[in-house]
């Protein structure tokens, strides 16, 4: 019995090995690319390559675009986990091209991998599903961490990060200690985006709401902000950010 299984297993594995050089022929490869296994992986990619593109022509924006995601969610484990790519870190739209091209890389040699194991596609693609997301998720979360750092200092257009502390901002995603992001004028009267966060054990801070910076983390590299009432009839007359 135990001879058997053995036999049996190894020709699974002889035959999906074969599968395996078979497919990586050039005619074969071209064939199989618009296959529904591959192109759960290549169009992501492809669709963020090219938007890549669209921004290096100035066709497309960097920022979100006036996009208006509402992170405003009831309890703290929707804004945790909107906060794991990095959302109010960097922009929205390059947490998507992070991971829709992760997504494709991985995925794509994920599903070649285990090919060699089990040679039916409804088979190798489950296990290549869960890498390719895992591993995305866990890569795009290291990118937009390294990225928020720097971002800021990029993307102050004049403004020095300490300028914008003790200024009157609006949240633009809700702000809890794990990340968020707010919209303020500085002196010269241009808007900025920033990432900002609250201190541990503070309340979250819903989007849309009016804030104070005041205080800036360079290790974090974000802006610690608070929420005050008192602030509400001070800037009832200024423009909304």
């Amino acid at each position: 019995r135990y001879g058997g299984s053995a036999r049996r297993s190894a020709r699974y594995s002889q035959q999906g090995i074969a599968v395996a050089k078979d497919r990586l022929r050039p005619g074969v490869i071209a064939m199989e690319i618009l296959e529904w296994w591959n192109l759960i992986f290549l169009l992501p990619a492809v669709a963020a390559v090219l938007y890549v593109l669209l921004i290096a022509a100035g066709a497309a924006p960097l920022d979100d675009a006036g996009v208006d995601f509402d992170a405003d969610v009831d309890g703290d484990a929707g804004n945790d986990l909107l906060s794991v790519l990095g959302l109010g870190r960097v922009p929205l739209s390059l947490i998507l091209i992070s991971f829709c091209m992760l997504w494709g890389i991985i995925g794509w040699f994920a599903m070649r991998a285990f090919s060699t194991i089990w040679p039916e596609p409804t088979t190798f693609i489950w296990p290549s599903l869960v890498v390719a997301l895992l591993g995305a998720t866990l890569l795009t979360r290291l990118l937009t961490s390294l990225l928020g750092r720097i971002m800021p200092r990029t993307e102050s257009y004049g403004a020095g990060a300490r300028e914008l502390v003790g200024r009157l901002a609006e949240a633009r995603y809700a702000i809890t200690a794990t990340g968020g992001s707010v919209q303020v004028y500085d002196q010269h009267g241009s808007l900025h985006e920033v990432p900002a966060r609250v201190l541990p054990g503070d309340a979250p801070i819903p989007a849309g709401a009016r804030v104070i910076l005041f205080r800036y983390d360079d290790v974090a590299g974000s802006y610690l902000v608070t929420q005050d009432d008192a602030f509400d009839s001070l800037i009832g007359g200024l423009p909304a950010a």
